[in-house]
């Protein structure tokens, strides 16, 4: 299992990447896989950085509930 690293995403690329048919099974269902993320220190301070100043939204995946 790869380790969690975030990614930025759009509405777009989200809506894409469900569709494309990668799947992972968490719990006995199949639901979209996570990406691999960009794992710097650099962007992960960014990424937090725009979801604190309201500029991002932070997603939960499945796995991670």
């Amino acid at each position: 299992m790869f380790e969690k690293a975030p990614t930025l995403f759009t509405l777009s690329s989200i809506l894409k990447h469900t569709q494309s048919g990668d799947k992972a099974l968490v719990r006995g269902e199949w639901v979209p896989a996570r990406p691999a993320g960009y794992f710097s220190l650099k962007n992960r301070f960014k990424y937090a950085w725009l979801v604190f100043v309201g500029k991002a939204d932070a997603l939960m995946w499945p796995e991670d509930l």
